[in-house]
């Protein structure tokens, strides 16, 4: 229903701005400055309990930026939200620098006006992997709905 899909998205919220809180125990450095960097869906096809998550814009080093998008989930009996794949990519920005991420191993792609990273994965025949594209950020329907 909407009113759970709400309710998801309010919760992921509150778990974000937790992680990007310095004075939060669940605060991570990846995550510091990035509290009001974020926007939040409920793809329509993956439940209740997962939130898309995007975060950007960082800068390409190419004069434009680029956004980082993962699902989220909750699991468990505390519904914790598990932000692993998130925490990930952003730990590679902070590491590499957002305007000097490696080519050779991720690209871009464009959906909606918006240049997003994602991990390259070629298959033995060159052609790109199509589960990484549905995996690092191709959600199918999603409904947006902004901090």
């Amino acid at each position: 229903s909407q009113e759970e899909a709400d309710a998801a998205l309010a919760s992921c919220r509150q778990a974000f701005r937790d992680v990007c809180n310095p004075q939060s125990d669940r605060h991570k450095k990846a995550y510091a400055g990035l509290s009001e960097k974020a926007s939040f869906a409920v793809p329509a096809l993956r439940g209740k309990q997962t939130v898309a998550v995007t975060v950007g814009p960082f800068p390409d080093g190419d004069g434009g930026e680029y956004y980082v998008e993962a699902d989220v989930s909750r699991t468990g009996e505390n519904c914790v939200w598990g932000m692993l794949l998130l925490t990930k990519k952003l730990e590679r920005i902070r590491t590499e620098g957002a305007e000097n991420w490696n080519r050779k191993r991720m690209e871009v792609f464009t959906r909606g006006g918006r240049r997003f990273l994602r991990r390259r994965r070629v298959t033995a025949s060159g052609e790109a992997d199509q589960a990484v594209k549905a995996e690092d950020g191709e959600p199918s329907g999603a409904t947006k709905r902004s901090l």
